[in-house]
C-alpha cells in the first residue's frame, strides 16, 4: 500500500477542518458587520453615511471577526486534541 491509500482518511479530515473554519471566520465576521451596526459612527467620523465609513467599518468587522474567529478555532483545535494526548 501505497502513501497516498494511507493518507485519504488523514487528508479528508484536514480538508473537512478547513471547511469549518472557512465558515467559522465567515460567520464570525458577519456577526462583527451586525454587531458594529449599533455604533454611532457619526459621533466619530465627519462623514459617516461615506464610502470611506463604510469601509472602515467593513475592515472593523474582518479584523474583530478574524480574531473572534481565530479563538474559537484555537479553542476547538484545543478541545479536539484532548484525547490525543
Amino acid at each position: 500500500m501505497g502513501d497516498w491509500e494511507t493518507m485519504g482518511p488523514v487528508m479528508g479530515l484536514g480538508s473537512a477542518m478547513n471547511l469549518v473554519e472557512i465558515v467559522v471566520y465567515l460567520a464570525a465576521i458577519g456577526f462583527a458587520w451586525w454587531t458594529l451596526q449599533e455604533v454611532r459612527f457619526d459621533v466619530l467620523l465627519k462623514h459617516p453615511k461615506s464610502r470611506a465609513a463604510k469601509l472602515l467599518q467593513l475592515l472593523l468587522a474582518i479584523a474583530l471577526g478574524y480574531g473572534v474567529g481565530g479563538f474559537f478555532m484555537h479553542y476547538l483545535q484545543l478541545a479536539l486534541s484532548i484525547g490525543f494526548y
